[in-house]
């Protein structure tokens, strides 16, 4: 009763249209928002990996963008490395950080060998084809992952000069956080031998190369490092994914052993404990002795011998180890249990390292705030042998793999700029201590800037804006909402009154 007395009185009837307009406010207002839709999780995955190719004679590299790679062999059919009949396969890098275990996305084109699939890298950035395949000129894809939220990224250089039977890759490991952390990295597949998905283990204890051959002994595929690994395991597929991770749980790490079976075989190297230095940001330097970034190298082969496919013996001061006689293990129709190989001991390796900055105040100095630059090409040498490199992410380099003796590294310059330090510098090395901070200086020269004319002030001219719209998304302006309600509501009280 006392409701119905309140709607008909003019105080009803005015609170009413005020409380429907309102309304109407508020409705509009929700479905603006409303259009606004789910945002997309911050470094979600938008989509599958994708590969670029390398076509080349008898290497064809297809270099995905999660860190994987397959390989098919002019005059065989099929891949190298076990693919479930996708383009994509069960091959490539992986890495332990902070606590996690990264690696190729296995669970994406049905890449079903590696069952406990790590946490995928995530794909920073490829870059296209370079190069024409020449020695001079090589191929080159590289290719920029991050591992979550570590900070961790690995730049993944992949180099091949056609009519060769291997390809190098060069894995430069850095740090982005502000946080000291330790990484360990492999190298590892699951292997398929000239179309056979079975195989014996191969192992040299003199190079560290690790790998399989098939059942006629005239098909071998080898991973031999160029930075010494700390282990290497060949075992059935299982096992050696098993010993990378259990899920994103890092596993035991491969147990430098060849299993004597012919089976269905993978194989790995692995690198331990790297150290990386917190980021310095916009700056070069060394923490306590460590560096914040360092390139693991080595070489991925293919053919009838691992003495016919893998590079020629050098020199002394190589990255490579000279190459002796194989130990493999003979086939037999019942499996005997083998020793295990232990490597030989050589003359100690260490590396140099240091950086290519940006020098701004060009007194050839890395000074905090100056920036590294990527992609520049260094040579070092001595006695006649060299070995070239490109700087990574942050401009760092590294040469791994330097025995005792002096040796000459040289900067050749980007088009553009000049140098601010030395273009060739010399350093001893001791073979046990790693010489740090061999860091290069360029600039652009300056050039005379123009003056600039005159120009007459413009005379102001006002005109009116035209009214902006709110876009989806955007809240209605407070303004916009009070002088919409005060129109409507006037134009209610006036039809009220006229009805009255």
């Amino acid at each position: 009763m006392l409701l119905s007395r309140l709607i008909r009185s003019r105080v009803g009837r005015f609170l009413l249209v005020v409380t429907t307009i309102f309304a109407l406010v508020l409705g509009m207002t929700l479905t603006v928002y409303a259009d606004k839709g789910t945002p997309a999780t911050p470094g979600a995955r938008l989509s599958a990996a994708t590969y670029t190719s390398i076509s080349g004679n008898p290497l064809t590299i297809l270099v995905a963008t999660d860190g994987s790679a397959q390989v098919y062999y002019t005059g065989q059919s099929g891949g190298q490395f076990y693919d479930g009949g996708e383009a994509l396969c069960d091959h490539g890098d992986f890495l332990w950080a902070g606590g996690v275990a990264y690696g190729p996305d296995f669970a994406d084109a049905n890449r079903s060998s590696a069952g406990n699939d790590p946490t995928p890298l995530t794909e920073v950035s490829q870059s296209g084809l370079t190069g024409d395949g020449s020695a001079g000129n090589p191929w080159v894809i590289t290719t920029t992952l991050g591992a979550g939220q570590t900070g961790v990224q690995e730049t993944q250089t992949v180099t091949y000069v056609n009519g060769q039977q291997y390809y190098r890759v060069d894995a430069t490991l850095s740090n982005t956080s502000q946080t000291a952390t330790t990484v360990t990295f492999f190298h590892a597949a699951d292997l398929y031998l000239q179309g056979s998905d079975n195989g014996y283990g191969y192992y040299n204890a003199s190079t560290g190369g690790v790998g399989g051959y098939n059942q006629a002994q005239n098909w071998y595929i080898v991973f031999q490092p160029i930075t010494a690994a700390t282990r290497y395991e060949e075992d059935g597929y299982g096992t050696i994914w098993d010993h990378i991770s259990s899920g994103s749980t890092p596993g035991p790490g491969l147990d430098n052993s060849i299993n004597p079976a012919y089976l269905d075989n993978g194989a790995g190297l692995q690198w331990s404990d790297i150290a990386l230095a917190p980021s310095q940001v916009g700056g070069i330097s060394a923490y306590r002795g460590v560096i914040s970034a360092i390139t693991v190298s080595f070489y991925v082969a293919f053919g009838v011998s691992p003495e016919q496919i893998l590079p020629t013996p050098t020199p002394t001061g190589t990255v490579v180890p000279p190459t002796a006689t194989p130990t493999v293990v003979a086939p037999t129709a019942t499996p005997t249990v083998v020793a295990t190989p232990t490597p030989t001991v050589g003359p100690p390796l260490t590396w140099v390292s240091g950086a290519v900055v940006i020098d701004a105040d060009g007194d050839g100095v890395a000074d905090p705030g100056e920036i590294g630059m990527g992609g520049v090409t260094l040579i070092i040498s001595s006695n006649g042998w060299s070995a070239t490199t490109r700087t990574g992410l942050g401009g760092f380099y590294d040469f791994a793999g330097l025995r005792r003796g002096k040796y000459n590294i040289t900067i050749t310059l980007p088009g553009g700029y000049t140098n601010t330090s030395p273009l060739t510098r010399t350093v001893e090395v001791d073979g046990y201590n790693p010489v740090l901070g061999v860091n290069f200086g360029i600039n652009v020269p300056a050039t005379s800037t123009p003056q600039p004319t005159a120009v007459p002030t413009p005379t102001a001219v006002v005109a009116a804006l035209p009214a902006v719209l709110p876009k989806v998304g955007d809240p209605l302006p407070l303004v916009g909402i009070l002088s919409s309600a005060i129109t409507m509501l006037a134009a209610g009280t006036w039809l009220w009154r006229h009805k009255s």
